[in-house]
This record gives structure tokens, sequence and C-alpha cells, in this order.
């Protein structure tokens, strides 16, 4: 699959940490955290829409184009967000909380650290169980869906519903389904 909207995630994330910062005196420390969580957010919506109707491909990398024109004008006349103009942030000297400092070099240093961190956690998820079960749907999702689908019915053979399983249950019968 190829996402075309990147500038969604860092729109949303570095408005809300703007947001956070202007408006609520939220030291953008703690903006960036919640900027990622909106962003993941944003990406769940997305993911929620793109599975629901099946869009793969060249119609996946079309919606998320879309995406991105509508989202430029929701933008500029957002309110919250300063509309057209955008968000006016109050220079108050040099301060580590208020992350302005005078040189670029340690928002290199920060980008640095939270790539380092991103990549740990990617690494981490890669050699999990879980990461071979994303790995695995990845390679043949039609055959997974397949699987959910048999699962799910199990389940609803048995009484109960999918939401009453706890996820550790689910990937562990999904793996017992897998090897068969």
């Amino acid at each position: 699959q190829m996402l075309l909207a990147h500038l969604n995630f860092l729109a949303f994330g570095a408005f809300t940490t703007i947001i956070l910062k202007e408006r609520f005196g939220i030291t953008p420390w703690l903006g960036l955290f919640a900027g990622a969580v909106v962003a993941g957010m944003l990406g769940w919506v997305i993911a929620k829409i793109t599975l629901r109707y099946g869009l793969k491909m060249d119609y996946f990398a079309l919606f998320t184009i879309a995406l991105m024109t509508a989202f430029g004008p929701l933008i500029s006349r957002w309110p919250l967000a300063g509309g057209a103009t955008g968000i006016g942030v109050a220079y108050k000297g040099v301060s580590f909380m208020d992350m302005t400092f005078v040189d670029k070099a340690p928002y290199l240093y920060i980008a640095l650290v939270i790539l380092v961190l991103g990549i740990l956690i990617q690494y981490k998820l890669y050699r999990s169980k879980t990461g071979k079960y994303f790995l695995a749907i990845r390679e043949n999702e039609d055959e997974f869906i397949q699987v959910a689908g048999a699962l799910v019915n199990l389940m609803d053979a048995g009484g109960g519903t999918v939401a009453d399983r706890p996820l550790p249950s689910l990937l562990k019968d999904l793996g017992y389904l897998l090897k068969d």
C-alpha cells in the first residue's frame, strides 16, 4: 500500500502541539506526545474507512490524496487553528520548557532521539510474536481475512463474541488456525 498523505499526520500533530502551547499553556514537550496521539487517531480513522471499503493499491493512494486535498481548506477555516492566517507563536526568549533555542542543533538532537526511539520500538515489535502476525497479514491479506472470518465463526458457535475475548487469546487462536 502506498500512503501519500504524510502531510496530514504532520499537520495534525503540529497543530495539536501549538494549540496546546498557545491556547492552554501546555509545554511542547507534552504536546509532542499529544500530537503523536492525535496523528495516530487520524491514522486509525483512515484505516477504519479504507479497510471498511476494501480500498487497496491505487484506490488507497487516491483516497489519501483526496484527504490531503480536503484537509487544507478545512484547517484554513478552523477557528481553533487560527483560520487562514494560522497560529502566531509568541517568542518569550530562550527556554528549555518552551522548546525555544538560539541555534538549530538542539532541534536536531531532539529529532534524533525521537528517531532512535521510533526505530527501537519498531524493531522490538518486528521481533515479537505480534510482529510476525503483522508480517503474515502483510504477505497474504486475503488468507488472513478468511482465517479471521473462520475465527469469528468459531467464537460465535461457542456462544462468545470477539469483543468478549482478550486480545492475547484472539492472537493465540489465530496462530493456531494459521498452522492448519
